[in-house]
């Protein structure tokens, strides 16, 4: 489902999607409980490992999708590591970059990542919807973290989608691909999927107090 809604406009940005996950792939308790757990660092590469995303982005960073009908849950996480992409790689030993050359050079790929530096900063992104965490002009029920380590919430007006989240991310931290989208996406399509296609929040969930801050749609 995510892929559906959100290939479009990711051809239409050249957004660098490496993959889809696997379509049956669900971010379970289980699997937020053991990620949480962890250091950022182990956490991206347990995830990478076992595939447990469901879009792959071409620098290693990947998004992860998780709905029930009272909470959304969606994760940007930035790759921590200083890596090359395939294509950067591949480019910089003056080859094409094809199928065949991403084959024979894996394990040379491989061991470029294997001995990556961490990065100084990363800046991974989440949006949280949730009822149970509500608390009026405190802990606002649409809203979303930037970083790590801190209090931040950006308040929203709105339940978002997963294609308007992942829209936010490509514009926040893909600026080529948002300036690409703009130019060959029309802009009425755009809009109705970052903002009409957004349910509002119901009144008992954006009282007086939650309209005071800036804010969001």
């Amino acid at each position: 489902m995510h892929k559906h809604n959100i290939q479009a406009f990711a051809r239409a940005a050249k957004w660098p999607i490496m993959e889809y996950g696997a379509p049956n792939f669900l971010l379970t308790k289980d699997i937020i409980q053991q990620l949480r757990e962890l250091p950022y660092l182990e956490r991206w590469k347990i995830s990478i490992a076992n595939q447990w995303y469901h879009i792959l982005l071409e620098d290693h960073s990947f998004l992860t999708f998780s709905s029930t009908p009272n909470s959304d849950s969606f994760a940007f996480l930035q790759c921590p590591l200083e890596i090359p992409t395939q294509r950067e790689f591949i480019k910089d030993l003056d080859l094409p970059f094809n199928s065949k050359t991403v084959d024979t050079l894996k394990e040379d790929y491989q061991m470029v990542m294997d001995t990556a530096t961490q990065k100084s900063n990363i800046t991974p992104i989440r949006y949280d919807y949730d009822e149970k965490g509500y608390n009026c002009g405190i802990h606002p029920v649409s809203h979303i973290h930037i970083g790590l380590d801190n209090d931040i919430r950006l308040s929203f007006s709105k339940r978002l989608t997963s294609t308007s989240f992942s829209l936010f991310v490509m514009r926040q931290m893909y600026p080529e691909s948002w300036k690409r989208i703009l130019e060959h996406q029309d802009s009425k399509r755009l809009q109705k999927a970052i903002r009409h296609n957004c349910t509002p929040l119901e009144e008992h969930h954006w009282k007086d107090d939650d309209k005071i801050e800036l804010h969001f749609v």
